[in-house]
C-alpha cells in the first residue's frame, strides 16, 4: 500500500513537472508572439517615417513596401549579414497574426477590400514568402508545414526576397550614415516616449517597457540614419483604438496601448489553435475547424 502510494506521488510530481514546463513554454511562446509584432509594426511605422523624412519615391503602394522593410527588419535587425537566431519564431508569429486577423475579419464579415494596406491574408503569405527565400534550403520544409504554397514559394527564392534585400541595402546606401568619419550629420534624433497609462493599460506599458524594443530600434535608427530633423516614438492610449501610426505633421510615430492588448489576445488565439505546435519543428498548417472553435471560446 505503502509502495503504491509512493508511485502515485512520483507520478503526481512529473505530471506537475511537465505541466509548468509545458506552461512555461506556452508562456515563452506568448511573449515571443506579442514582442515579434510589436517590433514588426513600430519599423512598418518608422519604414513611412523615412519615406516622408526623404521624399522616398515608391513603386507601389506604400504599404506593402512599409511591410517588406518591416520583415527585413526583423531578419537582419542589426546588419544585413547577420540574420536574428529567432527570426524563424518571430516572422511566424507576425503571419499568424494576420492569418488569425484574416479570419477574425471573416467571422464578423468586416473584410476591408478597399483599403490601402493587402488583405491581411496577402500579408500572411508575403511574410512567408520572405523568411523562405532568404534561406530555401534551410527552409525546405517550411511551405508544407505552415501552408505556403510552392507555387509561391518558388517566386520568392527565384526573385521576391532578392529584390527586397536589393530595396533595403538601396535605402541604406542612398540615407544612411556616411562612412567617412569626418562628415557632419544634420542632428535629427529619433526618442521614446510613454504617455502614462490608465489602470488597464498597465499591462500593455509594462510588456512595451520591459521588452525594450522602443528603445532598441530608435538606437539603431539613429546610429544607421542621418536624420534632418527629430523623430517621437509615443505609446499611448488610443481609447479602444487598437493600432499604430505616423503622423507628417507631428512627426510621431503613435503605438497605441490598444495595439498591444491586442496582441496579447491573438497570441492567446493562437495558443488555443496550434497547442504544443507553436514552434516550427512541431507546426502543421492551422486546422480551419480548430481556428473556427478557437475564435466561438477560445477552448
Amino acid at each position: 500500500m505503502r509502495l503504491y502510494s509512493f508511485h502515485l506521488a512520483i507520478l503526481a510530481m512529473l505530471a506537475f513537472t511537465q505541466l509548468a514546463v509545458a506552461e512555461d513554454d506556452s508562456s515563452r511562446h506568448k511573449g515571443l508572439f506579442v514582442t515579434a509584432n510589436v517590433q514588426f509594426t513600430l519599423c512598418h511605422e518608422l519604414t513611412h517615417a523615412l519615406i516622408a523624412t526623404f521624399d522616398i519615391p515608391v513603386l507601389g503602394r506604400e504599404e506593402a513596401a512599409a511591410d517588406q522593410i518591416a520583415t527585413l527588419c526583423i531578419l537582419y535587425p542589426e546588419t544585413t549579414s547577420d540574420r536574428d537566431p529567432h527570426a524563424i519564431e518571430k516572422l511566424a508569429a507576425v503571419a499568424d497574426a494576420w492569418r488569425i486577423e484574416w479570419e477574425m475579419d471573416k467571422e464578423s464579415g468586416g473584410t476591408a477590400y478597399w483599403d490601402e494596406h493587402e488583405l491581411d491574408i496577402q500579408r500572411y503569405y508575403n511574410v512567408l514568402c520572405m523568411l523562405y527565400g532568404s534561406d530555401p534550403e534551410e527552409f525546405e520544409a517550411l511551405p508544407d508545414r505552415i501552408d505556403l504554397p510552392w507555387q509561391r514559394a518558388w517566386t520568392c527564392a527565384d526573385h521576391e526576397y532578392d529584390r527586397t534585400i536589393k530595396a533595403g541595402q538601396w535605402l541604406l546606401e542612398t540615407f544612411g550614415v556616411p562612412d567617412e568619419p569626418a562628415a557632419s550629420r544634420r542632428g535629427g534624433q529619433v526618442r521614446v516616449f510613454y504617455d502614462e497609462p490608465t489602470e488597464s493599460k498597465q499591462r500593455a506599458h509594462k510588456l512595451l517597457v520591459e521588452s525594450a524594443v522602443f528603445e532598441h530600434k530608435s538606437k539603431l535608427m539613429n546610429s544607421i540614419f542621418d536624420l534632418p530633423d527629430d523623430i517621437a516614438i509615443v505609446a499611448a492610449d488610443c481609447l479602444g483604438d487598437a493600432t499604430a501610426y505616423w503622423t507628417d505633421d507631428q512627426r510621431e510615430v503613435v503605438f497605441c496601448y490598444d495595439l498591444v492588448e491586442r496582441f496579447v489576445r491573438l497570441a492567446e488565439i493562437r495558443q488555443c489553435i496550434l497547442g504544443n505546435g507553436v514552434a516550427l519543428n512541431d507546426r502543421q498548417p492551422m486546422d480551419p475547424e480548430r481556428i473556427g472553435r478557437c475564435l466561438i471560446d477560445g477552448r
